[in-house]
């Protein structure tokens, strides 16, 4: 048995021949050397049945205390249990302050006083979940399901009947919900936007992250709508695959089953034909790679201009050179995924116009 040194413990009794009368009560007697003042303290019983009491622990000192009972406040008889009083839990902080309804959210507390043992809980409203001691002033819970978004009180309490509230709430919210992301490619560099197409994203009004492949690098994420998450890739040394997941909280999130491929910028090596009258226009075979054949396969011409690459195979695409440019040289750079078009383009030239 244990409570805190404040009171307020309720000590159910069971055992036999217990008779209703006005003397009924209980004797704490301290073990060891405590005050004296402290030393014998005596609280009335409730009764509930012959079999059945009760006695609610007054403020103590910490320490171990035999518990007797007494019928006639005269005559004492040891019940061979001890109450541990221990000093008052504290909850000054819980990270994070939020959790998913769906339940399952590690949760860590910091506070003081907290007792290694199998009576340690965690409390969300009325819903207790087992806590897992760290330290005297830390301690980890999942949190239980939750029907919908909402604050609930969190208390936590080392014997599971006296429960210290943190002052603040817990917060749960929607789910998240992954459907796809675009691009599902970028280059070593980094800097790709990437967006995630979802739900439930306006209910996070902390910071949104973007995890790959579940490292300790997040990016944080800019929530555009309700349905977007938006952010961009970090740089990586080599052309690798990586899982994608958005992480809120101590919540993470798969988007999907499919990876994001990091790759080498594209290399253009030849351009047939290298130019073209200012008049005539058309389609301008460009050789390189690695070209990936897919809806974002684009040409950039100038710094500004896009649209879309006819591909051919992995070292060949059509870009198609509109009519009624002016004489010049202009840059023409291929990109996957529409937006990674290498710092290093290759010049086409606009010619005179032909005369008929």
């Amino acid at each position: 048995l244990s409570g805190p040194g404040v009171g307020g413990t309720e000590l159910m009794l069971l055992g036999g021949n217990f008779a209703n009368r006005v003397a009924l009560g209980c004797r704490l007697v301290a073990a060891g050397s405590l005050e004296k003042s402290q030393s014998n303290v005596i609280v009335d019983g409730q009764w509930y049945t012959d079999e059945t009491i009760s006695c609610v622990t007054p403020p103590l000192y910490p320490g171990d205390y035999s518990v007797e009972v007494t019928m006639n406040g005269i005559d004492y008889v040891e019940t061979g249990f001890y109450f541990v009083a221990e000093p008052t839990v504290t909850v000054s902080n819980v990270s994070p302050a939020f959790g998913r309804s769906s339940g399952g959210t590690l949760v860590t507390i910091y506070g003081s006083n907290f007792v290694l043992g199998s009576a340690l809980v965690c409390r969300f409203d009325d819903d207790t979940v087992p806590a897992t001691f760290k330290s005297t002033n830390e301690v980890e819970c999942s949190t239980p399901t939750h029907v919908g978004p909402g604050e609930t009180v969190l208390s936590v309490s080392n014997n599971g009947k006296d429960f210290t509230s943190w002052p603040e709430t817990f917060r749960f919210y929607n789910d998240l919900v992954m459907d796809s992301f675009v691009p599902q490619r970028g280059t070593t560099r980094g800097g790709t936007k990437i967006e995630i197409r979802g739900g439930n994203f306006s209910d996070t009004p902390d910071s949104v992250y973007c995890v790959f492949d579940n490292e300790v690098l997040m990016i944080e994420a800019v929530v555009e709508s309700d349905s977007l998450l938006a952010c961009l890739s970090p740089h990586v040394p080599a052309p690798v695959s990586k899982a994608l997941s958005v992480a809120y909280g101590n919540d993470l999130y798969a988007v999907s089953d499919a990876w994001f491929s990091y790759e080498d910028d594209i290399m253009i090596r030849t351009l047939s034909p290298p130019s073209m009258p200012s008049n005539v226009g058309g389609l301008i075979l460009v050789g390189g790679g690695t070209f990936r054949d897919g809806s974002l396969l684009c040409c950039r011409l100038g710094s500004n201009d896009t649209f879309p690459a006819t591909y051919v195979d992995q070292s060949h695409v059509y870009c198609q050179i509109p009519l009624g440019l002016k004489t010049g040289s202009y840059p023409l750079a291929v990109a996957n995924n529409c937006q990674d078009f290498p710092s290093d383009p290759t010049y086409m030239h606009v010619l005179n116009r032909i005369q008929p």
